[in-house]
């Protein structure tokens, strides 16, 4: 080859290379393009991707808490289903302890034994289902589980307390079925404000006076 011609082979991959080169710069800006769109989509994708972690997580908490909610609501049901019942029944309990404050003779000694045996048969019941009285005499008064009927002043009373029960009330578990009718001891109130004390005569010649002018100054005349 001779060479012009080796020459001319030479500039001719040359100016490929050049060409290939202006190619590429020319090609860049889309490929930069479609990087950032790509990194775009990427990032719209990974934010929707947190919003449904973010819903399923909410949805989770929301099914454990209805779970939680059901079971407390089942636990309850079962505790306190047979309060209606009780309540029912303490009217007759009620009768069976009045009747049993007769007096005991040789006539009825009988039927008060039997009475007494079917009150314990009821509170047996009662026991099984976590039915227990209301503290009543000598325990501190409580208007969540006590009705206070009547209050008596005590001198000697530093706290309000149950003095006598009326009707026993009773509870199952933490809830109240019948709350107990009850006579409260209570401390002296030291209000010694004597609304009705007489007020005195000066003053209210004075005001009397100061009210009607008039009657001055007929005094001043005279």
């Amino acid at each position: 080859m001779s060479d012009s011609a080796f020459e001319k082979e030479k500039l001719e991959k040359i100016q490929e290379k050049e060409e290939e080169s202006i190619e590429e710069a020319e090609n860049e800006p889309i490929f930069m393009e479609e990087l950032m769109l790509i990194k775009q989509k990427n990032d719209e994708l990974n934010n929707k991707i947190a919003d449904f972690e973010s819903i399923i997580k909410r949805q989770q908490a929301e099914f454990e808490n209805y779970r939680k909610r059901i079971i407390k609501e089942r636990e309850d049901y079962q505790k306190y289903a047979v309060a209606q019942v009780i309540e029912d029944l303490l009217s007759i309990t009620d009768s069976f302890e009045r009747a049993l404050k007769v007096e005991i003779d040789e006539k009825n000694k009988d039927f008060i034994k039997g009475f007494d045996m079917i009150r314990h048969q009821f509170f047996d019941i009662f026991a099984k289902y976590n039915v227990v009285e209301i503290e009543g005499v000598g325990h501190a008064f409580d208007p969540s589980l006590h009705q206070a009927i009547q209050f008596v002043e005590k001198e000697d009373q530093e706290t309000e307390t149950v003095a006598e029960v009326f009707q026993k009330g009773y509870k199952i578990y933490d809830r109240v079925i019948r709350s107990a009718s009850v006579k409260v001891n209570k401390p002296v109130s030291n209000d010694n404000t004597n609304d009705n004390e007489p007020a005195d005569d000066n003053v209210n010649i004075e005001a009397s006076e100061k009210d009607n002018p008039t009657q001055e100054n007929e005094k001043v005349k005279k």
